[in-house]
């Protein structure tokens, strides 16, 4: 079958590590590819000595499809600064997009396609020669997860073809404030791979596999964790609270493990397991699945709670386990009180309410879930690949 399109798609977070958003931008590729696309990824490489190999990245992210990764080289390591990263980022962008005008000017490859980008900076160079070669097939699509107010933001918005958003806050928020057409904008949201629908565990037998063998009940969180962090703190508050219930935490650094570790024993908080990093991205999936409850409970603190949509939500709605969460705008496209449990925000003593209603109301906790479930059938990688496909076409 003929490809229907080429799509790039340029990150500015590298795919060698496990992160959320990494497995966001490959998976989506993977859905791109599935409907027929041509399509191409351009990673920067980052240094680490515990870098996913190049050659296993098809088999670590069990992507389906095939489509090419490009590294970018950087002189990156694990802990260069910010200023360097993005400085480094978009020289190494800027010089591909040189010389893919260059041969676009010398009549090489004028072949159409669409940028899709997940940082802005990285689209301005894009844009300028696109607009001194007049470049008319090449169509500019930023992929934005937060609003930025910056001047050089909205001047990329202003000049982009489309823009795709995850969520209908920042739709709304550029819409209203950048006064671009609502109708050149889609929303992606952060979803799932259509095998995740279909994956079914017995808990008990999973629980043994992961040598959990208590028989109290599981509250799950699949997050950042890192020191400083509120949104840890007051799940690790609230356990102090339901000492009858065991409290998983995954993520982190040795380091950061050791922080709270240390933290626990002081407060003689005995029922937290913290299983540190976890090297493959596919095994948080399990810790989801054994849960009783899982929690999805980010500060204002933390981040800008009003355009963050936590890429573990969609995950979180397949496993038909009950979700506790806060109230924040961005999640309101997913989450309501049909398919969620809400409680007040930044109040550990809230969060533990909830856990524990969600615990002995069995009806309440299998309608909420068996409903999330229903809800994220419709947003799988391909589906809205699809929907993202049709959207650009018409640009």
């Amino acid at each position: 079958m003929m490809l229907l399109m080429k799509i790039e798609l340029l990150s500015h977070i590298d795919v060698l590590r496990s992160k959320n958003y990494s497995n966001i931008v490959i998976q989506f590729a993977d859905g791109f590819a599935a409907n027929k696309c041509n399509v191409e990824v351009i990673v920067p490489y980052i240094y680490r000595r515990d870098n996913i190999k190049v050659r296993d990245i098809f088999s670590y992210y069990g992507l389906k499809y095939k489509f090419k990764v490009r590294f970018l080289k950087t002189l990156l390591f694990r802990n260069s600064p910010k200023h360097l990263y993005t400085l480094f980022l978009l020289f190494a962008n800027a010089l591909r997009c040189f010389l893919l005008f260059i041969k676009y000017l010398l009549r090489l490859n004028r072949s159409g396609r669409i940028i899709i980008a997940t940082a802005n900076d990285i689209l301005i160079p894009y844009i300028i020669f696109i607009k001194l070669l007049n470049a008319n097939k090449i169509k500019i699509v930023p992929w934005e997860h937060e609003f930025h107010k910056r001047r050089r933001d909205f001047w990329v918005y202003q000049n982009s073809h489309g823009i795709i958003t995850t969520n209908s806050v920042i739709k709304n928020e550029i819409v209203n404030q950048v006064g671009f057409s609502a109708n050149k904008i889609i929303l992606s949201y952060n979803p799932v791979s259509t095998a995740r629908l279909s994956d079914r565990y017995d808990k008990t037998e999973l629980r043994k596999k992961l040598g959990l063998n208590s028989n109290s009940p599981l509250v799950v969180y699949t997050g950042k964790l890192g020191i400083g962090i509120k949104e840890n703190e007051y799940i690790l508050a609230s356990a102090e609270l339901l000492p009858d219930y065991t409290f998983i935490l995954t993520g982190g650094m040795p380091k950061v493990v050791r922080y709270y570790q240390n933290l626990l024993n002081k407060k003689g908080i005995k029922n937290v397991i913290l299983t540190g990093f976890l090297h493959k991205y596919d095994d948080i999936k399990y810790y989801q699945y054994i849960a009783d409850v899982l929690i999805s409970y980010y500060s204002k603190y933390d981040i800008n709670v009003k355009y963050n949509l936590p890429a573990k939500i969609c995950e979180y709605m397949c496993t038909k386990n009950p979700i506790v969460t806060c109230d924040y705008p961005a999640i309101r496209d997913l989450l309501n009180e049909n398919n969620a449990l809400f409680v007040e925000p930044e109040n550990p003593k809230a969060l533990a309410e909830g856990i524990k209603r969600l615990m002995e109301d069995k009806e309440l906790a299998s309608r909420l879930a068996q409903n999330a479930y229903e809800t994220v059938k419709e947003i799988t990688f391909e589906k809205i690949a699809k929907k993202i496909i049709d959207f650009v076409k018409i640009l």
